[in-house]
């Protein structure tokens, strides 16, 4: 004869167990979000920055006739702003053109954005001209008929300079995320995980806004001294930042980790913004005298983007990507590149490219290419519009991550100029606990 209690406790002891077992074995979560591709094995996308100037002559039709800066404190030339624009968003149309052709025959799967969204964006009769400038910079350009393979990718991205200029340019951008799912901004900083279709490749994104950090934008009528900058430059603001960052790259279980920011750390013209000058004392080419910075100050006085740098010196991601200067660089840590192995890639050339802002790049031996057409020397003197318009294309599987530099041709072509790879991944065999996505 049964003995109901028995039974009953044994029936308990078996849920128990089984409802253990099956939390075991559900996958938890990620605590970024996460997009899944849908190739195995490997992930492919493409880096562009510095490209927002179709739309830029028609914002420039404003109240503004000696320059485009809509509080009067930017002398710049209306005409020479105007040329800029009108050459700029012709270069601009071919490097999408070359951009769909490279993304279509290397299957790209997202867009590393780096920056400089809109360029000569003002606030007009009270609001942004937010809709005006989204039609005519990104969804014609990006996401018309002449573009399909880059019209269905999300873009991943970051601020500029450029961006922080117009009142409530940076609101309408991370806005702009819930009307077109494609844009992908949600906040100032933030971060995102890309896994292959079987999980075996994960890439995690630490986007940054590198904007707050520039020592020089602090200055009384600058341009760049908005109250977007004033509101996010404080010790507390960047430090908000260093520590989001720290924390992303020491948590990460990815198998390639990559920062993105706007400025340049190392390489292309960082001789202005953002690495130490202690490292450059001696090089060949060296400038005497040239004030480096190191970044406005976080809480405890550090500087900020020596801070950063420390921060991918000691976790070493593969990639630190920017743009900001109208060129494509790649560059190594000029202390030791056995032992920091971040590569710096500079992806800012998506309309009008100056070569001149290669600035002494080829007498730099931690420089390992410029797609600049001005010869050796002091480019930092050189005339600027001498530029190529060009992208990267990146792709990262379980043992190497490779990355080729698109140059852009008089017609959109797309033509390889560049390519390296970084051969062996300390993290190859670096995996989530357990059943963990992340």
């Amino acid at each position: 004869m049964p003995f109901p209690a028995r039974a009953c406790a044994a029936a308990a002891l078996v849920a128990l167990l089984g409802a253990l077992i099956a939390e075991a074995a559900a996958p938890c979560g990620c605590p970024l979000p996460v997009m899944k591709v849908k190739t195995k094995g490997r992930i492919t996308f493409a880096v562009l920055g510095d490209w927002g100037r179709v739309g830029g002559v028609k914002s420039l039709k404003g109240p503004y006739a000696d320059g485009y800066d809509f509080s009067g404190i930017c002398a710049a030339n209306f005409n020479d702003s105007m040329s800029e624009d009108v050459e700029g968003g012709e270069a601009q149309l071919r490097t999408a053109f070359a951009l769909e052709q490279a993304c279509r025959t290397r299957d790209c799967q997202f867009i590393v954005n780096t920056g400089d969204n809109f360029y000569e964006w003002y606030e007009r009769g009270g609001g942004i001209d937010s809709l005006l400038r989204w039609k005519t910079d990104f969804e014609n350009v990006y996401q018309g008929p002449s573009t399909p393979t880059i019209a269905a990718l999300k873009w991943f991205s970051v601020f500029g300079n450029h961006d922080i200029v117009a009142p409530g340019s940076i609101e309408a951008q991370m806005a702009y995320g819930a009307f077109n799912k494609r844009w992908v901004m949600p906040k100032r900083f933030f971060g995102q995980e890309v896994h292959s279709a079987d999980g075996k490749i994960r890439l995690r994104l630490s986007l940054i806004n590198t904007s707050p950090f520039v020592t020089k934008y602090a200055k009384a009528n600058y341009k760049y001294n908005t109250t977007e900058f004033r509101a996010t430059a404080s010790p507390a603001n960047i430090t908000a930042q260093t520590d989001f960052l720290a924390q992303s790259l020491s948590s990460s279980k990815a198998t390639w980790d990559i920062v993105v920011g706007h400025h340049p750390l190392v390489g292309s013209a960082a001789m202005l913004y953002g690495f130490n000058s202690s490292v450059y004392a001696g090089l060949p080419n060296a400038t005497a005298g040239v004030a480096f910075d190191l970044g406005r100050p976080t809480a405890d006085g550090s500087p900020a983007f020596a801070k950063v740098l420390s921060l991918l010196r000691q976790y070493n991601p593969v990639a630190y990507m920017n743009g900001h200067d109208h060129i494509l660089t790649h560059a190594v840590d000029p202390a030791d590149p056995i032992k920091y192995t971040t590569q710096y890639l500079t992806s800012g050339a998506g309309s009008a490219a100056d070569g001149a802002d290669s600035c002494g790049a080829p007498n730099r031996p931690n420089v390992k290419f410029s797609n600049s057409k001005i010869p050796d020397g002091d480019l930092c003197t050189a005339p600027g519009g001498d530029g190529v318009n060009g992208f990267h294309i990146v792709r990262a599987d379980a043992s190497s991550f490779k990355v080729e530099f698109y140059n852009v041709g008089t017609y959109g072509q797309a033509s390889l100029a560049y390519t390296f790879t970084v051969p062996t991944n300390p993290n190859m065999n670096r995996k989530p606990s357990g059943s963990c996505m992340c």
